[in-house]
């Protein structure tokens, strides 16, 4: 879907939570009123419960938000129709089924803060034998070298999951309207 060519429009931030670690959180905290600031509506939906704590909490006045975990992912996308997003600015979306959700009615504009879709344990890293960094294409390859390079947790339960994430978020990637990144590395 191609993205509206006008001024003003109806932006929806998509993020996990209204409180997180601080990164993403900081960015869009002084995003979300650029944005406003220009004369674009902006709207925000997270998935975690409104309730949940973390160093970093995001409020803004005067911006509508949808809650999946509060309200349920089928009424939260009934409440964005309403709302009738132009584009939707989906960062770090862990549950993809969010994303999913989203690209099936407008266009999805996605922020990568970290590896994710590229590495399995979104680090694109090696800590063994010293740490470097990873310039491996993500694939099946990634597996087998997954736990003799030290790239992620030791635990083969997590190294399946992971790798399946990667695998469904990599698969999203060519249906986003863009992908965007904060690095030239990236």
């Amino acid at each position: 879907r191609r993205l509206p060519a006008r001024g003003a429009m109806r932006i929806l931030i998509a993020h996990e939570a209204l409180a997180g670690g601080g990164g993403v959180e900081t960015y869009l905290e002084s995003g979300v009123p650029a944005l406003r600031a220009r004369g674009h509506d902006v709207a925000f939906l997270h998935h975690n419960p409104r309730t949940a704590d973390g160093p970093t909490r995001l409020a803004f006045d005067h911006v509508p938000a949808f809650g999946v975990e509060d309200d349920g992912l089928s009424n939260v996308i009934g409440e964005v129709r309403e709302w009738s997003p132009d584009v939707c600015f989906s960062h770090n979306m862990r549950p993809l089924d969010v994303d999913e959700a989203l690209l099936q009615e407008w266009p999805v504009v996605k922020m990568m803060h970290g590896y994710f879709a590229t590495c399995i344990s979104g680090q694109k890293c090696h800590a063994y034998p010293r740490p470097s960094p990873c310039e491996r294409s993500f694939g099946t390859a990634c597996l087998a070298l997954y736990g003799p390079r030290r790239c992620g947790q030791l635990r083969p339960a997590r190294l399946v999951k992971d790798y399946s994430w990667n695998l469904r978020q990599r698969r999203l990637l060519s249906r986003y309207a863009a992908v965007t990144v904060a690095s030239a590395h990236m």
